[in-house]
């Protein structure tokens, strides 16, 4: 080929690479080594290159995609530029592990970084060096290469310095592991066991982030098992596009996400699962596709998972395995692996109820640990506890059967609880019977009289006196009328706190106590405490007599409320209401609802909080916290102790106290 103006420009590199090849006097065999050769992805290196040790994989050999083919895409998206995290929220034993350890041999062989495996404790990074990277460098020749064919020269807690890169293997709980040596390419590896600080710094993530500050490609992996809703990968899971493996029927061909909900169970005559061992025998438990209602055999729901797909979420796959919808570009990918989408050879529909019915059993003998478990280990998803709930339509029906300031029938001792306003006091008076059945007797707004400003300020409490010295009749027997007076007050001393001792250690319309309502007391559902004699004016009160503060757990004691708000038909803990009962009572006896919220403990660390709070869309709780204080009153009167024979409470018999009991006073 002769140079010349009419060539086109492939022509021109053809003519310049002959040249350069004669040029140089090599063949063109060798010169075609000497090109570049393109970069093996994740998937394809851990083809060519994984052997696994028959000690450690159920399946040894060759490394095959095959049996895990949900995790080709979370590890092609290690190779892509667009992606700057990969987020796994997954099972136990699901082979997570293996991905990790692709995803570090395919770093150090094809992409040659700095990088850092992060693990929750140095007894976790020597388990996984000991047992399954070293047989990973031992079984693969480029690794064993790049390590200088000794394996000692892997190390932990520092770094270890490769042909072509660094790694460095790292625990969560030593800042020291950590180190602030710049890494591009880090693994967060089950990081819900991570400590939520490491030391005085900062959370274990974060720290490991800062060290990809100066790398503009910066990828990071992380994956774990959930715990709650509060664990790292959930809240990241949250934060990336939430893909789902959605399966294709192989008889209908649609494709929907596996869940736990499509599966069946057969039960007893009774409507109860069956034993653990029937199930584990096979033959009683089928996944049925939501979509036509099919059953699938093992060998079918295999074949759904190979023909299936991630998509994230907002979007579907139609029938032709193409996703529908659209979404906002997110450069976090964040995946969702559920113990349904494994292989037969690892886990079965049959496995699985044998371990649903395991926990069942246990938490309905009072064990969560087995639901939780299940929840997260098999299903990958996080464990929510059902929380208490109150419901305004269904306590409206609990409306009926007598008229307010009226004693029903069962009522055996009266008991009231009070909410201090600023101008006002809410105020109720419930009646009790056999077995905490309750009957709401009277509910009042008592307005008063403010004088001054806020907490400094004083406010007339004679209003308040004269309902609490109010009697209420009894149903007629023969001729005689009798009334029933309120047997015990708790009166909230959050506000006006001097006010309400005074007016407490003066009462004499019957036993009258402030109380206080707190979320974390140890000490059951209240306890006695002496009042602090941290002014003049309480002194002056203690010097009339005794007078104790009671400090009530709003969490048990507005828990048990709301279990007897929810005793559906009248007899033992069912909640009666009068006739006339409106709106806004119902509304505020249904204005708070269980939540678990996260919270630091006087030792600094992150603990979940069981406590009652306001539902986003109410906003005053007056009656039900007048409410959860007189059932405080009922307590302390021993209405626990009422049976159907008693016409009033049997006392409590008097407990030595001992010298810690005075102590703790």
């Amino acid at each position: 080929m002769v140079w010349g103006a009419g060539m086109n420009r492939a022509q021109k590199h053809t003519l310049v690479a002959e040249f350069s090849v004669e040029a140089l006097g090599v063949l063109a065999e060798e010169a075609a080594t000497l090109e570049p050769r393109e970069k093996r992805t994740v998937v394809q290196w851990a083809a060519d290159e994984r052997i696994l040790d028959p000690l450690t994989a159920p399946i040894p050999g060759r490394f095959n995609w095959d049996y895990t083919p949900f995790w080709i895409e979370p590890a092609l998206a290690m190779s892509d530029p667009e992606v700057r995290a990969v987020i796994i929220q997954k099972p136990a034993q699901c082979g997570g592990t293996e991905l990790t350890n692709n995803v570090i041999g395919w770093a150090i062989d094809e992409n040659p970084v700095p990088l850092m495996v992060i693990m929750p404790s140095e007894r976790d990074v020597t388990r996984r060096v000991d047992v399954r990277l070293r047989a990973m460098f031992q079984a693969c020749p480029s690794l064993m290469r790049h390590l200088g064919g000794d394996l000692t020269n892997l190390n932990i807690g520092k770094e270890t310095i490769l042909d072509n890169c660094i790694l460095y293997l790292a625990w969560a709980s030593s800042a020291a592991a950590l180190g602030d040596s710049p890494v591009c390419l880090v693994i967060f590896d089950e990081v819900d066991k991570y400590p939520d600080l490491v030391g005085r710094e900062a959370d274990p993530i974060s720290l490991g982030q800062q060290r990809q500050r100066t790398f503009l490609f910066a990828k990071t992996l992380e994956l774990s098992t959930p715990t709650d809703q509060w664990g790292h990968i959930h809240r990241d899971f949250q934060a990336g596009d939430r893909r789902e493996w959605w399966a294709k029927c192989p008889h209908c061909g649609e494709n929907h996400i596996l869940r736990w909900a499509n599966v069946q169970l057969d039960k007893t005559k009774e409507g109860k699962l069956l034993s653990p061992s029937e199930y584990a025998a096979g033959g009683h438990a089928r996944y049925a596709c939501p979509l036509c209602g099919s059953i699938w055999t093992e060998v079918e729901r295999w074949e759904a998972v190979s023909a299936g797909r991630w998509a994230p979420a907002g979007q579907g796959v139609n029938a032709d395995g193409k996703l529908t919808g659209k979404v906002k570009p997110n450069n976090r990918r964040s995946y969702h692996v559920s113990a349904l989408m494994l292989n037969p050879v690892f886990m079965t529909t049959d496995r699985l109820a044998e371990k649903w019915a395991v926990a069942r059993d246990r938490y309905h003998g009072g064990d969560h640990g087995g639901m939780i478990d299940f929840i997260n280990s098999e299903l990958g998803e996080v464990w929510a506890p059902t929380e208490a709930t109150t419901d305004q339509t269904a306590l409206a029906k609990h409306i009926g059967g007598y008229a307010f300031n009226t004693i029903p029938d069962g009522v055996r001792v009266l008991t009231a609880g009070v909410d201090v306003q600023m101008d006002c006091f809410y105020a109720t008076v419930w009646g009790w019977g056999a077995g905490y059945e309750n009957w709401l007797i009277a509910r009042r707004r008592i307005e008063t009289t403010s004088f001054g400003e806020g907490a400094a300020g004083a406010m007339d409490f004679e209003p308040l006196r004269a309902f609490l010295t109010e009697t209420f009749p009894l149903p007629m027997i023969g001729k005689t009328e009798e009334t029933m007076p309120i047997s015990l007050t708790f009166i909230d001393a959050q506000y006006r706190t001097d006010q309400v001792y005074e007016f407490c250690a003066g009462f004499t319309g019957g036993d009258c106590y402030p109380a206080r309502g707190e979320d974390g007391l140890r000490d059951g559902y209240m306890t006695p405490s002496k009042l602090e004699r941290t002014t003049e004016r309480r002194r002056r009160i203690l010097r009339r007599g005794q007078l104790e503060l009671w400090r009530c757990s709003t969490l048990l004691l507005k828990s048990q409320l709301a279990r007897l708000m929810n005793v559906p038909n009248a007899g033992a803990g069912h909640m009666h209401l009068p006739e006339g009962t409106d709106e806004d009572f119902l509304k505020q006896m249904t204005s708070e609802h269980l939540r678990i919220e996260r919270k630091r403990n006087r030792y600094g660390k992150m603990q979940n909080s069981r406590m009652w709070v306001l539902k986003p869309a109410h906003t005053a709780n007056h009656y039900w916290d007048a409410s959860y204080l007189a059932l405080a009153a009922a307590r302390h009167r021993g209405v626990h102790r009422l049976t159907e024979t008693t016409t009033t409470p049997p006392k409590r018999t008097a407990r030595r106290v001992s010298s810690m009991d005075r102590f703790r006073r």
